[in-house]
Order: C-alpha cells, then structure tokens, then sequence
C-alpha cells in the first residue's frame, strides 16, 4: 500500500513538472518579437542572374525600400530576401521619419540586426549637427552611428574632428576618441578623449586636453567646457596659464566671456614677469584688468631677487593700473601786458599777513596766489589773522628732507585709509573697464594689497601689521594699523609705516607718529629711541642711520670699546637726533639743537628710567621663517597704539576776499 501511494506521487510530480515546462515554452515563444522584413518598394528594373548570385535579386534604377520606419534609396542594389539584407550602391540616401538622414555611395543594411554600413563620402544629419566621414556603421537598436577612419562633427557653434567617434541619434550625445579637435570661433580644444552633446553644446573632457583661446591656455584631464557660455569647469589640478600667468588648483573655473577664472583648494598663481607667485585656498583673476586675490592661507612670494619675500594676510589682493601721462601745459592767452611776477615765500607771507584789497587786481590774477586760494575752499577760516599761527620751520628740517625725498612724497599717490579696518575692503573693488591697460607693459604698475593679519618674512627684514599696500610705482610698501619691522637686533613701530624699496632693497623707511625704535642688548638692557616721525635709511640691506624728529627721547647704554660689558645709561630730551649704526648696532647719536640729558653709571640707573613710556619688545610677535608667517600672533589689547588725531591747520581770511 506504502509502495502504491509512492508511485501515485511521483506521477503526480512527473505531470505537474511537464505542465509548468509547456506553459513555459508557450510564453516565451508569444513573446518573440516579431521579425520586421525588409520591402522592395520600387525599382525601375528587377534582373536574376543564377550563375553570379542566386539568392540576390539585380535591381536598378531609383529603387526604394523600406524596413520598419526607415527608407532606403540608390541606384542600383542587390536584394536578399532570404536573409533579409541588401546591398546598395550610387547616391545611397537614408531616412528615419523627419528627423535623421543618411548619404552615401554604398550601403549594407542587415534587417535582422538592423545594422547599417555605409561607405564612401559618407554624411550623418540630424536637426542639431552634421557627421562627415568615410565609413559609418549605424545600429538602429542601439540609436547609435560610430566612425573609425576619422570623421567630423558640425553644428551652428562647433567643429569637432578625430579619429575615432559616435553619435547616439537619441539622446545627442558624441564620444570622440584619438586626436580630438574642437574648434570654435573664440577657442580651440585638442584631447584625447572628448565627449560632446549637440543639443547642449558642453564638451566633457575625459582625457588629457589643452585649450586655447589666443590669450589663455588651459591644461586639463577632467571637466566641462560649456561652449555657448564660454565658461569651464574643470578638476584634477587643472591649469590656466599665458605668457606671464599661471594659475593652477584642485578645480578652475574660467570664463571667458567675463574675462575672469577662479580657482579652488592649494591654489598656485605665478606671475612669471615681476617673479612672484600667490597661494591659498581660493584665488580669482580678472584677465580684463589683469588683477587677482587670494584668501585662506594666502601667500604671496617675490623671487625677484636672490632673497625671497613672504607675504601672509587673511586677503592678498593685486591690482595693475595705467601710469597717468603728464600734466599738459595750457596754452596761455596773449596779452600787450607782461605776465604777473612770481612771488618769493616771504613775499606770498607778506601779503597774507597785511591783507589783500579787492583793486590789487596784479596780485590777485598772480598764480602763486590764486593756487592758495583754491586750495583754501574746503577749510576753514577763520574771522580775522590774530588767530593764524605760523610755525618756525627747524633748521634741522632741510637736511632731513633732500629734494630727491620731497619730490618722492609730493608724487607717491598715497591712500585714504578708513578709520574702521573693516572698511579695507572698500580698496579692492575691481578696476572700471576704461581702465583696461592696453599701453605696453612699462606704461602700468601693480598694486599689492594685504588686508588683516599681515605677516612678512625674509632674512633680513621681518614685519607685521594688520593691513598693507605696495606700490610698484613709487615701490612703496605703506603698513598700517600697530605696523612692526624687524632688521637684526632691531625693532621699528608706530602707527603708519613707508618702506621704499630699489630693486626689491629697502633704501629707506619712514615711520609716522608714535615711532619707536628699540634695540635689545641683552635680556633686560635696550637702547630705545622715540619721537614723532622717524626716517631709516638702510645701506645693503641694513640700517645705515635714522633720523628722528620731533619730541626726541633717549634711552642709551654705553660699552666698553674693547667687549659688550656695559658701563652707564644715558637718558635724553631733544627735537631731533641721528643715529648712526654699524654693523646692526648704535655706534654713535647726533643730537643737534637744544637737549637735555642725564649719564646714570650702570649701577646706579634708577629703575623707572630704564624704560621710555612707549617702549615695547614684540620679539614674541616676530615671524622666524616662511613657515610661521602663517600663525597669527596679535598685540594684547592694551599694547595697542591709539592713533593720533590731529586737526587741520586753519588758514586766514583773506581782506577783501569773500570765503
């Protein structure tokens, strides 16, 4: 019984297992496609020739066919219904719907496959491009037409030409391998490997590729070159670069219809003609006024000469600008009378002292006089001359100040900087287009701003300050804001800074109000100079002697000629002093005028006079390599200098003269 229940179920299983195949196979054979035949539609002649081809059918003259939606037209063909292809040849043309043709001279079309292969003069088209080459295979399955002998793809904006290519009827898109070009009337791009969309018009850089657009090259593996835009998008440390550029980061952006490019992360900017490069995190340059800035770890390097600079701010801007012509003379009107007199200093005084009466018409048409009274418009002035004070000029001024140095300072086109730091930016606002320089390269000069947290390293010189301008045209580098240098053993600060550079060597600098210099002995010892102004002129890349003037106060040690022990102080009062150095330290002082002074041997120096009220030792905020200019080391709040304020000098009403 076990054994009949055993061979029942098997039976049962045997059948269920045959209905579940045969269900299987009806399936899947109902869900065969359908085979498309292709369908001679007319020929102006049929032949049948046994003995050459007997599964082909001779046909000539404009025959037609047609399989599915496409239609096919020659001149003459060879049909074979039996494997559902043919061969056609002389002004092959094809046509799918309305919107892809194709021409040739000979055709295989395989309706099985539905592969075509055409050859010879051949021209793909569509409403978006034209495709030219020699050979063309086209799989209508796959939408897709693919050349292997060179071929060139056209629409309305561009050219591209290679070796190899294809072209997805579907979804426009083109791959283009092998000595890739792609050619635009504002550029040309060569690549190894090149995608292309025609209905976008963006080329997809996948390989190594070089554009160039006549003023800039770029350098690329990957990204997007947006052709309509003029605009790329580019990554894996591409690079922008011309004659005296370069610029190079983990991505670019460039566009160069605004003629500007960016760049983004461990960015590199070489400015190969003035030897200098900017770094940081993120840069942008301005091609159409040929300026730039860097943020986030910026860095600015000169190489011009065999000491490099450093240069860190939290912002590193530079700008180029056209170098004013000179003034034109006006051409003066003739007149029978003599030209007015030029007045002397003492005369123009003279007159203003005793009052100018309206008929004093030669004095008042004099140049020198007319010059003072425009200038006069925006100050004020007050009743009557009682209050006009005239100060003494010191004798001691004229040398200070060579007519080299006057001329320097009446012409250096110096700043109005911002009572508010934040307002800095205010200076970095891009150039207007009429500013474009267009002149030869020595017709325009650069300008270099720092903004925060400036730090300065070289070997011989180090600074810091909390903004920063230098000019190329008077190669003045101005610091503003608790500025410090440091030369050797010495410190240099006040509230404004002019370092004047020749040939990237300091020659001179100039500290405005509270100046201080301060020069360490040893831990506890400084000589310490202070004064209104202080001028240091340098001598192969060191301080020579400086010039102090104004509200002059001393603090000196004296040493023994022989070795460093020290033997006495000397503390001072004076309007004005020179300090000669040799070999980075005091050597001797000149102080010329009245002063007063104090010798205190050195152990009886009072301890309250070892220290001028303005002394400081930032020695901890000095930058020691190019490394640490990058650590921001800040004044505590209460080291910080107040800026001076001081206000105009009034001048007097002139008699007669309504203001």
């Amino acid at each position: 019984m076990r054994c009949l229940h055993k061979r029942m179920f098997v039976a049962l299983l045997a059948s269920a297992m045959s209905l579940f195949l045969f269900a299987q196979g009806t399936s899947t054979s109902g869900t065969e496609k359908k085979r498309e035949y292709v369908y001679l539609i007319h020929a102006n002649e049929t032949r049948y020739n046994q003995r050459i081809n007997a599964d082909a059918q001779i046909l000539v003259g404009n025959v037609a066919f047609r399989h599915d939606s496409l239609y096919m037209y020659c001149d003459s063909a060879l049909f074979f219904e039996g494997t559902n292809s043919l061969k056609a040849f002389g002004k092959v043309h094809m046509a799918q719907g309305d919107t892809l043709f194709l021409d040739g001279e000979q055709l295989f079309y395989d309706g099985d496959a539905m592969l075509a292969e055409i050859r010879y003069n051949v021209r793909m088209k569509d409403p978006r491009m034209v495709l030219t080459t020699d050979s063309l295979n086209y799989d209508r399955t796959l939408n897709l037409g693919y050349y292997f002998e060179g071929g060139t793809l056209r629409d309305s904006v561009n050219t591209l030409v290679s070796d190899w290519g294809e072209y997805d009827t579907r979804t426009k898109d083109a791959l283009f391998n092998y000595n890739v070009t792609l050619k635009n009337k504002n550029f040309t791009l060569t690549s190894d490997t090149l995608g292309y969309n025609t209905n976008t018009r963006i080329a997809v850089i996948t390989g190594p590729s070089e554009i160039d657009n006549g003023n800039n090259h770029i350098t690329s593996t990957l990204g997007y070159y947006y052709t309509n835009e003029n605009q790329a998008q580019l990554m894996e440390r591409s690079v922008l670069f011309n004659d005296n550029y370069r610029m190079v980061g983990d991505s670019l952006f460039y566009d160069r219809a605004g003629g500007f490019g960016e760049a983004f992360r461990n960015v590199i900017m070489d400015d190969f003609k003035d030897k200098c490069r900017l770094t940081g995190e993120y840069a942008y340059y301005n091609e159409s006024v040929d300026s730039a800035y860097a943020t986030g770890n910026a860095i600015a390097i000169d190489y011009s000469q065999g000491d490099s600079l450093f240069i860190h701010a939290d912002t590193l801007a530079l700008t180029t600008h056209l170098i004013p012509p000179p003034p034109q003379k006006e051409e003066k009107k003739k007149s029978s009378s003599s030209p007015p007199p030029s007045l002397s200093h003492t005369e123009v005084t003279q007159a203003l002292s005793e009052g100018i009466k309206n008929e004093n018409q030669d004095l008042l048409g004099n140049p020198a006089i007319t010059d003072i009274l425009e200038s006069a418009d925006s100050l004020e002035i007050p009743d009557s001359l009682d209050s006009l004070e005239i100060a003494e000029i010191p004798d001691t001024l004229s040398p200070l100040l060579p007519h080299e140095e006057v001329s320097m300072l009446l012409t250096n086109d110096s700043i109005v900087l911002p009572q508010d730091t934040a307002k800095m930016e205010s200076l970095v606002e891009p150039l207007p287009k009429d500013t474009i320089p267009s002149e030869p390269a020595d017709s325009t000069y650069r300008i270099i701003k720092g903004f925060h947290k400036v730090r300065m390293y070289r070997s011989d010189l180090q600074a810091v300050c909390d903004s920063l301008v230098f000019n190329t045209l008077d190669s003045c580098i101005t610091m503003y804001y608790d500025p410090i240098i440091w030369n050797g053993g010495q410190q240099v600060l006040g509230e404004k800074i002019l370092i004047y550079l020749n040939d990237s060597t300091i020659e001179w600098a100039h500290v405005q109000e509270q100046a201080l210099v301060v020069e360490q002995l040893d831990s506890i010892h400084f000589n310490q100079i202070s004064g209104r102004e202080i001028k240091a002129y340098f001598k192969n890349g060191e301080i020579d002697y400086t010039d102090v003037i104004g509200n002059v106060l001393v603090v000196y040690y004296y040493q023994e000629d022989e070795g460093k022990e020290l033997v006495g102080m000397n503390t001072t009062e004076a309007s004005h002093l020179t300090a000669y150095m040799v070999d980075r330290q005091m050597e001797k002082l000149l102080i010329t005028k009245k002063s007063n002074g104090v010798f205190y041997p050195i152990l009886q120096i009072p301890a309250d006079k070892m220290k001028l009220p303005t002394f400081g030792w930032f020695n901890k905020l000095r930058p020691l390599s190019p490394y640490d200019i990058l650590i921001w080391r800040g004044k505590n709040s209460e080291d910080k200098l107040k800026k001076t304020n001081r206000s105009p000098v009034p001048l007097p009403t002139l008699k007669g003269i309504q203001p």
